[in-house]
């Protein structure tokens, strides 16, 4: 789903299915040879040392031009290495690889430069009791914060704890404006929504999407949905005024159903967020 909402993927950290992680230098520059601007995806970072998420941050710090969307399993790592209690650790390795690799200076640091205004952090949900994975995302102070509910799994249900009032434009270092339940954190300003695809894809219903759907639009939350899947299901009709406790699975020609022209009109949207 990457490649849709994603100009590339940038991958300097693998894992694999045994856990076992790799730091790929080879791969480190890779952002540097891209002129033209890019949204570049970017692999779950947070799972490699702290000098090498250092020298990764000091990448994307030198390469303004682009916009990097990171997106992680792991937010209570994430938190603490980019807030106040573990940033110091890395900050001179962002600092000196974006001198190193750029000749990008930094003064003035904690004042014009953090969080970095092209780099949008996020957190992968897939579940219900996954949603606790927002408290430390927007305890990170980040240009952009979004959830990206890939694959969904389950009916999440009411999220409206973690997303803004819409007359809100409190941002990241700025007071509460008011129409914030908590002073100082990341806004959601991005939701990513997607069913599982491939052969023994998961089952994903669309009225889990089209809640997720309603409950951003009337938050004012900029809403992307991907795909709905290999096996999505439809609820069928109401009867006698009655909703229908059953679903049916939904045939589509798309093996990942994510041809937008086969899909209902209220979850077909792919919003940027401004």
């Amino acid at each position: 789903m990457y490649t849709r909402w994603m100009d590339c993927l940038w991958s300097p950290v693998v894992e694999n299915f045994a856990g076992t992680v790799a730091f790929l230098p080879e791969k480190l520059l890779q952002p540097f040879a891209w002129k033209k601007p890019r949204r570049i995806g970017v692999s779950d970072i947070f799972s490699a040392r702290e000098d090498q998420v250092g020298s990764i941050f000091g990448v994307m710090a030198g390469c303004p031009q682009h916009t990097f969307v990171v997106c992680t399993t792991r937010p209570e790592i994430m938190c603490r290495m980019l807030t106040a209690d573990g940033f110091d650790g890395i900050q001179s390795d962002i600092i000196n690889e974006a001198w190193r690799l750029s000749k990008v200076h930094l003064p003035n640091w904690r004042d014009h430069h953090w969080p970095l205004a092209n780099v949008w952090l996020g957190v992968s949900v897939e579940t219900r009791e996954q949603l606790r994975r927002l408290y430390p995302l927007q305890a990170t102070p980040a240009a952009l914060g979004f959830i990206h509910f890939s694959p969904l799994l389950e009916d999440v249900g009411d999220i409206s704890e973690w997303l803004p009032s819409r007359a809100c434009s409190h941002y990241p270092g700025q007071d509460a404006c008011g129409n914030c339940r908590y002073e100082k954190r990341t806004q959601i300003r991005w939701v990513l929504i997607g069913g599982e695809s491939g052969r023994k894809a998961r089952p994903c219903h669309i009225a889990w999407i089209r809640s997720l759907v309603q409950q951003c639009q009337a938050a004012g939350v900029a809403t992307w949905v991907s795909q709905l899947g290999s096996k999505a299901f439809r609820e069928l009709p109401a009867h006698q005024g009655r909703p229908s406790p059953w679903s049916e699975w939904l045939p589509l020609r798309d093996a990942k159903g994510a041809d937008i022209t086969e899909w209902d009109d209220d979850v077909s949207i792919r919003q940027w967020p401004e």
